[in-house]
């Protein structure tokens, strides 16, 4: 009890520390453009890199391995309940 109790006061601590990392590194916003440059005339789209390819990869490859994992343990529950 007293083992699992110092666990759980680890893991809380450790929690509120990240948390509180997280929130002294953020940000403010970025500065409005000044006028004239975006919106005026020629609306240009905000330079970036793009995220679907390698999003849509990353989707794939994470169904692939959850797929592949669950099918293990299928396997294991059906080799288990044989015996």
């Amino acid at each position: 009890m007293e083992k699992s109790l110092k666990h759980f006061l680890f893991f809380v601590i450790l929690f509120f520390i990240m948390t509180f990392s997280l929130t002294t590194i953020a940000q403010g916003p970025m500065p409005p453009p000044p006028p004239g440059e975006k919106g005026s005339n020629n609306n240009q789209a905000p330079a970036g890199a793009p995220i679907d390819g390698g999003l849509s990869i990353l989707l794939v490859l994470a169904g692939a391995y959850g797929s592949r994992k669950w099918v293990r343990s299928r396997k294991k529950m059906e080799e288990f309940s044989e015996n």
